[in-house]
């Protein structure tokens, strides 16, 4: 028979993995968000915008693709999207796109995210 610490560990334990596995970046207001970013390591342009949104705390949501490492992502980024240059933003679920280094709420603006 099960004691009753034993049980409350059980049901602690599977609370905490629902937690950690069951939940998916959202915004404050509860609307899924994910921010694809192209960019380079060597770019100081996409650095700067990389450091402003971590500090803005918006880095959480964004999906960085270097077309500088991934032949597949600096394809994607010539071909199908026609970018002249990073970082180059894109919201997915609206296909809303916007480039250059420019403050967080004017970005999330441009990508129809705020």
């Amino acid at each position: 028979m099960m004691k009753k610490y034993e049980k409350v560990c059980i049901v602690c334990a599977i609370l905490l993995f629902i937690v950690l596995f069951g939940m998916k970046k959202r915004t404050p207001n509860n609307k899924k968000m994910v921010i694809v970013m192209y960019g380079r390591e060597s770019c100081p342009y996409c650095v700067r915008m990389r450091n402003q949104l971590r500090k803005d705390g918006v880095w959480k949501y964004v999906e960085y693709r270097n077309v500088e490492t991934s032949s597949v992502h600096r394809n994607a980024y010539r071909h199908k999207l026609n970018s002249p240059g990073v970082p180059y933003f894109m919201n997915p679920s609206n296909n809303k796109t916007t480039m250059g280094s420019q403050p967080t709420d004017k970005l999330l603006k441009n990508l129809g995210i705020a």
